[in-house]
């Protein structure tokens, strides 16, 4: 039987704390992570929360996102879960659902009354934006419900929650972060095409997570390992990559330069 994290553990309005209103994402996240690692790393919502750029919420937009949640515990874990968070509007109802069909785990943003509407989570009525996980049991592509506001798992239509999840964008978008069986290694390299003494590329930078500025290098060539992709919002959003070695270590660079090894 494969591993099943005790979803009690990850109740918000239980242990949340301070926060404990607006950590949905926080606590997903969370039980994502504890099913990643196969039980060898639990977190709180409260601690990702802590950890992230937002440990204050905004009272203006107090929940986080997936993306500040991957960042939190990518943070807080030293790399060991490193989430795959998509651009908003690269995955669809279809990749989503053979995603975790084949079976990983997804932090998924929903409307939640989409869910209470379809006969499901009715045992808290909360119906607002909100934050659930979706897994598969193993030869089984029944989804199966995660709710930080709900002590136990529930199976669901497929239907009702791509649905729900398309409602909280207003514009069809999914907001989701996957988790992934290994985490990849990759490294970029930057060389002139066939014919040319240097190569141009854009080197961006960064303020808590956010791109303010790119500026232009040429390069004779190099090789530098690198963190995996990561969508970055901001004035150039977009995939980055951070450089690992060599002597430009920790700058980011655009996605395209790199490559899993």
């Amino acid at each position: 039987m494969s591993y099943l994290p005790d979803i009690t553990r990850y109740q918000q309005l239980k242990y949340g704390g301070a926060t404990r209103g607006v950590d949905c994402t926080a606590w997903g996240g969370a039980l994502c992570a504890d099913a990643h690692t196969q039980g060898a790393i639990k977190l709180s919502g409260r601690a990702i929360r802590l950890a992230s750029d937002e440990p204050v919420p905004d009272p203006r937009s107090p929940g986080l996102n997936v993306a500040q949640v991957d960042a939190a515990i990518y943070r807080l874990t030293a790399g060991r879960v490193n989430l795959d968070t998509v651009k908003p509007g690269s995955v669809g109802r279809t990749g989503l659902r053979e995603r975790v069909v084949a079976g990983q785990w997804v932090n998924l943003a929903v409307k939640r009354s989409v869910l209470l509407d379809r006969g499901y989570l009715r045992s808290h009525p909360f119906g607002g934006a909100h934050d659930i996980t979706v897994h598969c049991n193993p030869d089984d592509p029944t989804p199966v419900l995660g709710d930080p506001l709900v002590p136990f798992y529930q199976r669901a239509s497929w239907d009702a929650i791509l649905d729900a999840a398309q409602a909280v964008s207003g514009s069809g978008h999914l907001f989701a972060s996957f988790t992934r069986d290994v985490i990849p290694e990759y490294a970029v390299r930057i060389h002139p095409r066939p014919g040319f003494d240097s190569q141009r590329f854009l080197r961006y930078f960064l303020t808590n997570g956010t791109i303010r500025e790119r500026k232009g290098y040429y390069t004779e060539g190099f090789s530098a390992t690198c963190t995996a992709p990561r969508w970055h919002g901001g004035k150039y959003p977009g995939m980055l990559v951070q450089l690992t070695s060599g002597s430009r270590k920790g700058w980011y660079v655009a996605a395209g330069w790199a490559q899993e090894v």
